[in-house]
């Protein structure tokens, strides 16, 4: 993996911030008026894996799917938006001889 520039981690730095590429770029010192170093910056492999690296772990300790987020969207759905979604269980149940399988599967 390639070596970031002091300024390429100042931007992955103001980009966790509110994840929001224009305006870390601008925070990070590079031009207001300049979409291409944005783009730049966004395309580059150093940086995207920088950005994944911080993002990555707590996606996963969340465990989030979409088998997860498409049940709590359904339930929301199902409810009329009236009552509020308080916890989504796990797609993953207890099978026959103690492992555990998908549902539906």
């Amino acid at each position: 993996m390639a070596k970031l520039t002091a300024r390429q981690r100042l931007f992955v730095a103001e980009y966790l911030k509110d994840l929001n590429a224009k305006r870390a770029a601008v925070r990070a010192g590079y031009s207001e008026k300049s979409n291409n170093s944005r783009s730049r910056l966004m395309a580059n492999e150093a940086v995207r894996d920088a950005i994944d690296g911080v993002l990555r772990p707590p996606i996963k300790q969340l465990e989030i799917t979409a088998e997860r987020v498409l049940s709590a969207m359904y339930q929301t759905q199902r409810r009329g938006w009236t009552k509020p979604v308080r916890h989504v269980p796990s797609p993953r149940v207890r099978g026959e001889g103690g492992g555990s399988r998908m549902r539906g599967s």
